[in-house]
């Protein structure tokens, strides 16, 4: 940490000056929602799902437009029709506060008689059983749809909810609000934030998100959906995922219906705007009783707690929920995240660079198209690493029991229990053993022998290795794997005939340590990958522990792979027992090495076996109540959130976008996992060959 600091300005002074390295500085790149969420646990250890529940004050709302028949659907960007209405209610004020705008049909609505309307809203709504008896409706004619919004949005933060809540509002209704308001005033965010903090943010098929600093948006669409859809995967499988649908998958219980008739929703609200207005407040009923069913925001809230995140973090996928809970870690135990972590992985290749690239003799692809490459496909294609194991049928029919005994062979938590045996995690990872198929290129490389053959050798394994995958684009993925390649080549070739007495195996300065760390290390990865000889295990170590033999004289090992320390070790093949023995290392079957456990455990390791500890104490705990009381629904949700978060563990080593993944971990684990099935496989079909003997 760079101590001198002890004001921002300093800081940014400091490093525009070129007097402060990031490198210097740690936590530099994490963000303040991270570093203030866990400051709030740090201070405040009793938020954790041990200690008690955590009510939460929902508050659920849902906005109808008047397109005056246009037929046209409204979008939330462009926003060309008005709000006319724009219902909400709150789980601790138990109140329908119901904002309502009329035109030339006001003389259809009661408007002199609202409390009556209120109470015939109540009966129906209590008679459908949409709503309970402690729920009240509140009524608000307003002359303007600015003052439909400012009125409503006044009211909310007076109630001031933990969360925002709706059906499609994180896609719709918010972003319709939020451009409305654009359109109708200058003051957007002092309407919407009490902080007058909001932010919009576009992404891909024409969507914009809206962020309120206030109040986190956890949609009931959107928690409910399948990953496939796009959603959290907290729901089931449906044919459709309307609200309609849902609702009445999950509580018997639909929309108001208009369409009998043959009305468009205008027609509705021309001809009849009381019941329209029930219409919207019923959309918001439903809302609330679909959560009041499915507890989805408060199964959310569990993991929050757990993962020791914010809301609006916990919603942006595992990597931030996984990073901000190691972020917690390494705060408590008075540590700090290193700069760059990310950075270093990822590299972009621009079109002058890609002109004076060699190029094959071979023709690598019949069309050539990729003129540059992003950081992010850099880093997806030097991020790979084989998946789960599926044996194929030996035939393809049905089986029955004249087949003889069949087998279902499946292990319970495969992934994790790899993890705990290998002791597995980025600060156990001590380096891996580099396979020797790769030996050759490296030793061309480092005395700066590269014939011409060897790109054309090069290009004709990128496209055998692209040709035998599952890439989506085969070409595409040809050329980018061959230019990454051939581009670090080039980089570490010019820096040896820059720095000819470096050795950059053994850094000794920053320049050597980005060399090694950020260029050499991933071209002897995809190197590995695509020659055709490599397979998904290392060489050197199926020979070494599977047939006990050496297949080389000579190993290359990395040591150190996370830290400042690190380096590359050559030593001779017969010295391994003792190298192992040294450094109290476990050898996995992907040439990978961790610290054994007596030496350190894992931070996942441990992270894993309190999982497993706590799932157990709260299924017991969850048993012992009435099924549907409010103790069991507590008990349930701990114990399958933490169910999740645990089948989360192994996918996120994989992931090129989390700061600690790396995709020797996620290689190391399913290699195991098919060890594993394969040995019981094995066992299996020797048993039941003895038996029929």
């Amino acid at each position: 940490m760079y101590n001198s600091i002890t004001k921002e300005e300093d800081l940014i002074k400091g490093i525009k000056n070129n007097q402060i390295n990031p490198y210097q500085v740690y936590n530099f790149d994490i963000d303040y929602q991270t570093y203030f969420s866990i400051d709030h646990y740090l201070k405040n250890p009793n938020d954790n799902i041990e200690n008690f529940d955590q009510p939460l004050n929902i508050l659920f709302f849902d906005i109808e437009i008047y397109t005056k028949n246009s037929k046209v659907f409204p979008d939330p960007i462009n926003v060309a029709f008005p709000i006319i209405s724009n219902t909400i209610y709150s789980t601790f004020e138990k109140t329908f506060h119901s904002y309502y705008m009329l035109y030339e049909n006001i003389s259809l609505f009661r408007i002199n008689d609202i409390p009556t309307i209120e109470k015939e809203f109540k009966k129906y709504l209590l008679d459908n059983k949409y709503i309970k008896k402690d729920d009240n409706i509140k009524i608000h004619i307003v002359q303007s749809e600015f003052e439909l919004l400012k009125q409503c949005w006044n009211k909310i933060h007076e109630i001031d909810p933990a969360v925002l809540s709706g059906f499609n509002a994180d896609y719709f209704d918010l972003p319709y609000i939020y451009n409305r308001l654009e359109k109708l005033t200058n003051d957007t965010h002092k309407i919407l934030s009490k902080f007058n903090s909001v932010k919009k943010r576009k992404y891909a098929g024409n969507r914009e998100l809206i962020s309120i600093a206030d109040y986190p948006l956890l949609d009931i669409q959107s928690l409910y959906k399948p990953r496939s859809e796009g959603g959290m995967n907290y729901g089931e499988s449906l044919a459709s995922y309307s609200l309609d649908w849902i609702a009445n998958h999950e509580l018997k219980l639909k929309k108001l219906e208009y369409k009998s008739e043959g009305k468009s929703l205008d027609d509705f609200y021309l001809d009849d705007p009381e019941n329209y207005l029930l219409y919207n407040i019923i959309d918001v009923a439903l809302c609330n009783k679909l959560n009041e069913k499915l507890s989805h925001i408060e199964f959310h809230n569990t993991i929050r707690r757990i993962m020791k995140t914010s809301f609006s973090n916990s919603l942006k996928g595992s990597s931030i929920l996984f990073d901000n809970y190691v972020y917690y870690e390494l705060r408590k135990n008075k540590k700090n995240v290193r700069y760059g972590i990310i950075s270093e992985k990822k590299l972009e290749i621009n079109e002058n660079i890609i002109k004076k690239l060699p190029k094959p003799k071979i023709q690598l692809v019949k069309k050539p198209s990729i003129t540059s490459i992003s950081k992010s496909t850099f880093l997806k294609q030097t991020s790979t690493f084989p998946g789960a194991y599926v044996k194929n049928p030996p035939v393809k029919k049905l089986f029955n029991i004249n087949d003889g005994v069949i087998v279902d062979l499946d292990a319970t938590s495969l992934y994790p229990s790899m993890i705990l045996q290998h002791n597995i995690s980025f600060d156990t990872f001590y380096g891996y053993i580099i396979d020797p198929i790769t030996y050759r290129f490296i030793d061309l490389i480092l005395n700066n022998k590269t014939p011409t053959i060897l790109y054309s050798q090069i290009g004709t394994y990128c496209k055998e290795f692209v040709n035998k995958s599952n890439f989506q684009n085969k070409s595409n993925a040809t050329e980018e794997i061959y230019y990454i390649i051939t581009h670090l080549m080039t980089i570490i070739i010019n820096y040896i005939n820059t720095y000819k007495n470096t050795n950059f195996l053994t850094p000794k300065n920053q320049k050597d340590y980005f060399v090694l760390k950020k260029y050499f290390l991933p071209l002897i990865k995809l190197i590995n990958e695509i020659i055709t000889e490599s397979k998904e295990y290392n060489s050197f170590v199926y020979g070494y522990l599977i047939n006990n033999e050496f297949i080389s004289d000579y190993i290359y090992i990395v040591e150190n792979v996370n830290d400042p320390t690190i380096m590359i070790r050559k030593i001779l093949s017969n010295e391994i027992d003792n190298y192992l023995k040294k450094h109290k290392l476990i050898l996995t079957l992907s040439g990978t090495l961790f610290d054994k456990h007596e030496k350190k455990t894992s931070l996942f390791y441990n992270f894993l076996l309190n999982m497993k500890d706590r799932r157990t104490k709260y299924k017991k705990l969850r048993d012992s109540f009435k099924e549907n009381s409010s103790d069991y629904k507590y008990n349930d949700r701990r114990q399958n959130s933490i169910k999740i978060i645990m089948n989360t563990t192994y996918g996120l080593f994989g992931q090129s976008n989390y700061r600690y993944s790396d995709s020797f971990l996620a290689k190391t684990i399913t290699i195991q996992g098919r060890l594993t099935l394969k040995i019981s496989q094995i066992v299996g079909e020797t048993i039941l060959n003895t038996e029929e003997e």
